[in-house]
């Protein structure tokens, strides 16, 4: 699952706490930002937000103890501040029962504008994300018809746009 995945990454014990995730955050947000720029000279219309897929299958509540708190804290602050006008939509999906309860505590600590961009659903994702998505750009293994392979962190493997080139 993307938080197992993350956990792993971000509590690298060789590095000081925290240096793995912010630099993960910033090269993620430095792909998203080439990504853009490179579509808006391909389609030649401005693109300037994305919409971000996290998904929590297999969350528990031990992603949200010690160390992993600090951090999750730590990396919303991070985004929130930073790229607030990068996201377009963010949706949280797959995110069970404890995590949607939890989320109504959090989203009060939140920028307003965040919490409006932010949708966490659970199983039933699919016909929330069409909404702002075409079916044909969701993968398939979130239940669209989109051919690309779902990578961690990145856009689609495969996909047909250069993200480490753009604003470099």
């Amino acid at each position: 699952s993307d938080c197992d995945k993350m956990k792993k990454i971000f509590m690298d014990e060789s590095q000081p706490f925290g240096e793995v995730a912010y630099k993960h955050v910033f090269r993620f947000m430095r792909k998203a930002e080439n990504y853009k720029a490179q579509n808006t000279k391909k389609y030649g219309k401005q693109i300037h937000k994305q919409i971000q897929i996290m998904d929590m299958k297999g969350f528990t509540s031990d992603h949200l103890k010690g160390k992993n708190r600090k951090m999750t804290k730590a990396m919303i602050d991070t985004l929130t501040r930073m790229y607030p006008e990068g996201t377009y939509k963010m949706y949280i999906i797959n995110a069970p029962w404890p995590f949607r309860a939890l989320w109504t505590t959090v989203k009060g600590f939140l920028d307003p504008i965040t919490v409006k961009k932010t949708k966490v659903v659970g199983d039933d994702y699919l016909k929330t994300m069409i909404k702002d998505i075409p079916i044909e750009m969701i993968p398939k293994e979130y239940g669209g018809k989109g051919v690309w392979d779902i990578e961690y962190g990145s856009v689609p493997k495969n996909y047909p746009v250069d993200v480490y080139h753009g604003l470099d």
